[in-house]
């Protein structure tokens, strides 16, 4: 096992709360029992189960990890696996045209990046393609960028723009985000949308590139739909 998983500090899940129920009360070894072999797979927490059938085949044996790393890092759940669904639909061996990785398509340099800002004293080459695309690398790699990118813009009072500003910095990267709203800085940005209208929030928007656009609507209409599946278990 590299350096990275074990100072990533694999744990062990006894019982895990969601929304007041009850998700997990097996214990499992995540640092013992690799998310491929099938064993975490078997578990099959009631907190899922109004979602879509074909999603639940796909990301069950990566939820115990997600919901307990989106948890302590205080990224909602329902948009972590919006995101995973829209950018790779929970598929752990995904490659973009681009060149992102893994169940949250992450482009090396962003993987790297919050690498060097979770893990000291290994070196960043250690982290080469097959480290990146390993779930539970990419998983806690992809909520901590998430989590990056949603403490940067925490000013933005309307948390529905709020929400818009991360993902599309997420797919395009804040700085073409910035150049969309004609901004420099971060606080800039986050000044013009809390002062200027609706309209001139959604012109800026319609600067971004095609891709990001639809990626918007794929991922808040999934976030919904998910967040209703899981209010639904509560």
């Amino acid at each position: 096992m590299t350096q990275l998983i074990k100072k990533l500090k694999l744990f062990t899940v006894s019982v895990i709360v969601f929304s007041g129920i009850t998700v997990y009360s097996t214990v499992t070894s995540l640092s013992s029992q690799s998310f491929v072999d099938g064993h975490i797979s078997r578990m099959r927490p009631v907190v899922y189960k109004d979602f879509p059938a074909g999603d639940i085949d796909k990301f069950q044996r990566f939820f115990p990890y997600v919901i307990v790393k989106s948890k302590e890092n205080q990224v909602s759940l329902p948009f972590v696996l919006a995101v995973m669904k829209s950018e790779s639909n929970f598929n752990p061996k995904a490659i973009s045209r681009a060149g992102a990785l893994g169940l949250m398509q992450l482009m090396p340099t962003t993987a790297k990046a919050e690498y060097q800002k979770i893990i000291s004293g290994v070196k960043v080459a250690s982290l080469n393609k097959r480290l990146i695309m390993h779930p539970e690398v990419n998983i806690i790699l992809g909520i901590k960028y998430l989590q990056y990118l949603e403490e940067t813009v925490q000013e933005i009072t309307d948390p529905i723009k709020r929400r818009k500003i991360v993902l599309a910095g997420y797919n395009a990267g804040l700085r073409r985000v910035k150049a969309s709203f004609n901004c420099k800085t971060n606080a800039s940005l986050i000044w013009r949308i809390n002062n200027y209208s609706d309209r001139y929030f959604n012109r800026k928007l319609k600067a971004l590139p095609g891709e990001t656009r639809q990626y918007l609507i794929n991922v808040n209409q999934t976030f919904h739909e998910y967040s209703s599946y899981l209010d639904k278990s509560a």
